[in-house]
């Protein structure tokens, strides 16, 4: 119970911390360098996170026990849900901003997540060099 706790909060805290520097972000620009669009200090926490993908890649290489990844996913869809809902209701109509939609359909989306997921997971799992 305390993995799953640590989990949920630790989802919270990354989609906390990273949607939410992109709402203030839209608001008043004060996170944005002089010579880029967006944030390179915000980009370090979304990229840190582990997806659900990942945690089934993990499974499937034995690396994490099938029986705790409905429990992880559980936890970690209440600590993205629960930032969501207090970005929401703190900011208001802005919150929709951070949000990540795809461009084409679903199905396009599912298959791009996949091959990313698989590439993420091929670079954590290879060796290290010797």
């Amino acid at each position: 119970m305390k993995a799953l706790c640590a989990e949920a909060v630790g989802t919270f805290a990354l989609v906390f911390a990273g949607a939410g520097a992109i709402v203030v972000d839209a608001r008043t620009h004060a996170l944005r360098g002089r010579d880029h669009g967006d944030d390179l200090r915000r980009r370090p926490c979304f990229r840190s996170a582990l997806q659900p993908g990942g945690l089934v890649a993990f499974a499937l290489t034995r690396h994490f026990p099938w029986q705790r990844v409905a429990g992880y996913w559980m936890a970690q869809g209440a600590g993205a849900l629960a930032a969501a809902a207090l970005l929401r209701a703190s900011l208001g109509g802005d919150a929709h901003v951070g949000a990540t939609l795809p461009s084409g359909s679903q199905g396009q989306a599912f298959l791009w997540e996949g091959i990313l997921t698989f590439f993420l997971m091929f670079v954590i799992r290879s060796p290290a060099p010797r």
